[in-house]
């Protein structure tokens, strides 16, 4: 499975209710989502090493001027060229990481689980696409 799923899937998954799913299919739920927890970790501290390390010069001063509402036109152009330069140099940092293929042991939920996961929550469709993949995808998917 891709880093990038697994971080997608666990993000989605933080706050997510299992309340509508049967209690074994629960456990399973919470055992996966620790697996992926797990994983993720390594990711997220990597993401917030290059977002402090690669910030540009001025763009905490910038974005507190944003958030104000007080950026001038030339200053909003600067803080718009900058924020994404800021991006792209993060997200080539992270492009490796993020295509890695993971290894994860867990129990994988059978589609009548994973729709009482969906049942339980109001999750986008990107959300449920990446939970999907996450939880039932792959050889390890229960029918």
């Amino acid at each position: 499975m891709k880093t990038a799923v697994i971080v997608n899937a666990t993000r989605a998954l933080a706050q997510a209710k299992v309340t509508k799913m049967a209690s074994a299919d629960k456990a399973k739920a919470i055992r996966a989502f620790k697996a992926l927890k797990d994983e993720s970790g390594d990711f997220d501290e990597l993401l917030k090493e290059a977002q402090e390390r690669l910030k540009p010069d001025g763009f905490d001063e910038l974005n507190r001027k944003k958030q104000e509402g007080k950026l001038s036109e030339n200053e909003q152009a600067e803080y718009n060229a900058m924020l994404a330069k800021y991006q792209e140099e993060v997200n080539l940092t992270l492009d490796e990481e993020s295509r890695k293929d993971r290894e994860l042991e867990f129990e994988r939920l059978s589609a009548e689980a994973f729709d009482a996961l969906v049942d339980s929550n109001d999750f986008t469709l990107i959300q449920i696409a990446a939970i999907e993949e996450a939880l039932c995808g792959g050889e390890g998917k229960e029918e």
